[in-house]
């Protein structure tokens, strides 16, 4: 059994992953697979958790949030979600328009499976601000019985490639009791 721990250690390292628990609420602790040269910051800008990757020579870097909200997941309605999705859509067009942007493609809400995660809300979307195109996904998810949000956003241009290092990092989110 200490063989097989001392690989797993090895292999996170040689990856450059920071695999990570943190505290995020008076209820709730959360681990994510973090890469090494990502910035953790806690409690800044009302959000307990955000991760940035390092600056882009393209510009920009990856931002992701968790926020755990003070809801119990049993209220949250998911038939809601689905229904409010072109309200999502309007409300962002109608922040590009006042920013001089424009949108791109809309990812329609989605239920998503994730290996700790067994039921996870999705919608997104692409944009064009200030000629650069940005990739937005929110997620809403059941962390035992508190409700989350986590948030991620990035340029295309420079992060665009590295997709499935992004979304790995998320579906590594893991939700224990304090």
């Amino acid at each position: 059994m200490m063989k097989h721990l001392v690989i797993f250690f090895m292999l996170i390292s040689s990856f450059g992953i920071n695999a990570k628990w943190f505290d995020v609420s008076s209820k709730n602790k959360v681990f994510l697979s973090v890469p090494k040269n990502y910035k953790i910051l806690k409690d800044k800008w009302g959000v307990p958790l955000m991760l940035f990757s390092p600056k882009s020579p393209k510009g920009g870097r990856v931002s992701l949030s968790v926020m755990p909200t003070p809801y119990s997941f049993k209220k949250f309605d998911k038939k809601e979600l689905k229904k409010r999705q072109n309200e999502y859509r309007e409300g962002r067009e109608r922040y590009l328009s006042k920013m001089n942007g424009s949108s791109v493609k809309f990812f329609p809400y989605e239920v998503q499976k994730w290996k700790d995660v067994k039921e996870v809300h999705t919608i997104g979307y692409q944009f064009n601000l200030k000629n650069v195109l940005y990739t937005e996904n929110s997620y809403y998810f059941q962390c035992n019985d508190q409700f989350f949000v986590m948030k991620s956003l990035y340029r295309e241009k420079s992060f665009g490639t590295q997709k499935s290092k992004i979304l790995n990092m998320i579906k590594s989110f893991r939700c224990s009791k304090k």
